[in-house]
């Protein structure tokens, strides 16, 4: 099942008219999070007092349903559907889908990289998917579990690796190793 993009909503050609836009053409049943008085407001346009502070809570609670799909609204400039999901990426600035990761085996000889910075049994191009794996997570450094508690690192990824290790690690073996993402209050 491929999941659903985002979609522009309101071009930025409408200005300071698209939350009144929003509010005169967008089907009322679909969204949720918009209370009578604020659909007013935004119908009466930029001339109101309460416009722009109307606009930012729509922007920041309201849900469109369509076609199965949540949505939520960004505005940066034109006006955006965001599926419920999507993060943002400050690198392209924009919204994406995060990357998934389930249990992969990962050859021992990543995990030497990665924990010891022992590139020695690492052609080139290894090195390169091993820190692409890396990059794709946002880490910018791994320490090895002990006695295999849980690692996370950076923007909350976690590493859960099937066996604790040590400062070395045995370049012929292959590791399990578990890649999720926490959300990290």
């Amino acid at each position: 099942m491929t999941k659903p993009d985002m979609i522009l909503y309101l071009d930025e050609v409408s200005g300071i008219y698209i939350p009144q836009r929003f509010a005169t053409e967008t089907r009322r049943e679909a969204v949720e999070g918009v209370d009578a008085e604020d659909w007013e407001i935004l119908e009466a346009g930029p001339d109101h007092e309460l416009y722009w502070d109307v606009w930012q809570g729509v922007l920041d609670s309201a849900i469109i349903h369509d076609g199965g799909v949540k949505y939520r609204l960004h505005q940066d400039g034109t006006c955006w559907l965001v599926p419920d999901g999507m993060e943002w990426n400050d690198k392209t600035e924009t919204y994406e889908w995060p990357l998934e990761f389930g249990e992969e085996a990962l050859p021992a000889h990543f995990i030497c990289y990665w924990v010891n910075g022992d590139n020695s049994y690492l052609e080139d191009w290894e090195e390169r998917a091993a820190d692409t794996v890396l990059d794709a997570l946002g880490i910018d450094h791994v320490i090895g579990p002990k006695d295999g508690e849980e690692q996370y690192f950076g923007t909350g990824w976690k590493l859960r690796f099937n066996r604790a290790f040590g400062d070395e690690v045995d370049a012929g073996d292959e590791i399990l190793c578990e890649v999720q993402y926490k959300d990290l209050d």
